[in-house]
């Protein structure tokens, strides 16, 4: 018999394939890091996550607000939210800011101007965008 075993082919092969599949998966999220963003502009307010996009219509925008972003692991990070009329919140990935856990308070502190200048340009936009967009609900305070 010869030195070749067609079962330390069959496993190599199934360790290239999920190495491969994990590359992947990586350049995928890397690529869509590149890509993120948020964009406003007259009829729609678009986030791009690395791995979501989101569009939404301006008549359904509340405003933005400086908060905790929700995590499925780990901790709440501290930045940009939007918030929508009907309650639902979206995370804005690249307006965020990593840190320790005890200081997530005082960087939230940090994003509240950014989160006053978007809401000035959104408040530009749905002007522009017409009588059929309903007026958008102002923060508290401001």
């Amino acid at each position: 018999m010869s030195g070749f075993r067609s079962e330390k082919v069959g496993g190599g092969l199934v360790l290239f394939v999920l190495f491969s599949l994990g590359a992947l998966l990586e350049a995928r999220y890397a690529f869509g890091c590149e890509n993120a963003g948020l964009m406003v502009t007259d009829g729609a307010v678009v986030i791009r996550n690395p791995l979501r996009r989101f569009e939404v219509p301006i008549s359904e925008l509340r405003r933005f607000a400086a908060g905790k972003q929700g995590s499925q692991i780990g901790n709440p990070t501290p930045g940009i939210v939007l918030e929508l009329r009907n309650g639902s919140i979206f995370a804005v990935w690249t307006l965020a800011r990593e840190g320790f856990v005890w200081n997530s308070a005082k960087h939230v502190v940090t994003w509240t101007p950014v989160a006053g200048e978007l809401n000035a340009l959104l408040q530009s936009a749905s002007e522009r965008a017409g009588p059929f967009a309903p007026p958008l609900n102002r923060p508290s305070g401001s």
